[in-house]
């Protein structure tokens, strides 16, 4: 096994949540064809059973208890919904710890997750200015 397997294997069992870097391009590749892929994989019928599942553990899909019915539509559909910043919040914090663990602070991708964090914050309400009452 070479040594980027091996240190991979490491993080992996150190923090599972957390994804290995990966340039945007090659993700963006992988993310693309991943429905298509799993279409072609479930029309082999070399699988007993092809679930999926959000990142909240709640099954989306069971090929098992709807055999006629395709997981690319269900994974398109999860891949392409709206994410709420309550969802990504805990995320991005978990991935800006990482990035300042190993020192990556003065990257682009640091300061852009800042900026994202920053945008989910509620605005503080102004406070209304109380009304002057005649006589006082």
């Amino acid at each position: 096994m070479a040594a980027d397997g091996l240190s991979w294997i490491v993080l992996y069992a150190d923090d599972p949540m957390t994804a290995r870097a990966t340039p945007k391009q090659a993700h963006d590749i992988v993310v693309k064809n991943l429905p298509t892929n799993l279409e072609t994989l479930h029309k082999t019928g070399l699988f007993s059973d092809i679930r999926l599942y959000n990142r909240e553990g709640v099954k989306l899909y069971s090929s098992l208890e709807t055999p006629s019915i395709s997981p690319k539509e269900t994974l398109e559909r999860e891949l392409n919904r709206k994410v709420s910043g309550k969802e990504i919040q805990p995320t991005l914090e978990r991935i800006e710890q990482k990035m300042v663990q190993n020192q990556h602070q003065e990257t682009p991708e640091f300061k852009a997750i800042q900026q994202k964090m920053e945008s989910l914050q509620r605005p503080t309400p102004p406070i209304p200015k109380t009304p002057k009452l005649p006589g006082l």
